[in-house]
């Protein structure tokens, strides 16, 4: 029988090399500063071959060292809960600059539609690992989601939006 190792997110040194963490096709990187997390298409010695943002460059190189374009994190599966873009260009949220709507995936597989219009749900973000999520924000824009450090105070935040929105 299988076992699923769990998310893990890993913050490499200036010092590391990709084959040293063990990068492999699959996993995901942050680089450049930005927030979005671009799946890995294949490791060259101190290399990463990831997905572009931009469709017509198809796919961009990225180092770990301590320059502009270096790798910032990564990720061993998809980010649930975090923007992303996947090799077949699918993503996790609307992206201004590319814009590709048919391509947007807004909810994992497995995951279950609510009807409740604000969710909780938990996050592989290790600083803020809960999520509350308005379920009924236009799917063409950004979704909209509120980070938390505990799951207490993103059920108070949850109550709050309720009432909010009741009256």
């Amino acid at each position: 029988m299988a076992t699923c190792s769990p998310v893990r997110f890993i913050q490499p040194a200036s010092t590391d090399t990709p084959a040293s963490l063990g990068v492999e096709p699959g996993w995901y990187v942050r680089h450049a500063c930005c927030s979005i997390w671009f799946e890995v298409l294949s490791v060259h010695g101190d290399w990463v071959s990831c997905v572009s943002r931009d469709p017509k460059r198809g796919k961009s190189l990225v180092s770990i060292g301590e320059n502009y374009s270096s790798v910032n994190e990564f990720c061993t599966a998809r980010p649930v809960g975090l923007r992303w873009i996947a090799s077949d260009r699918t993503k996790s949220f609307y992206d201004k600059f590319f814009p590709e709507l048919d391509k947007i995936q807004r909810h994992t597989e497995g995951a279950t539609m609510s009807n409740e219009r604000f969710e909780i749900r938990k996050s592989e973000s290790v600083k803020k690992p809960w999520i509350v999520e308005d379920t009924h924000s236009e799917r063409a824009e950004d979704p909209v989601i509120y980070h938390f450090t505990s799951k207490k105070k993103a059920e108070a935040f949850k109550t709050m939006l309720i009432a909010e929105q009741a009256s």
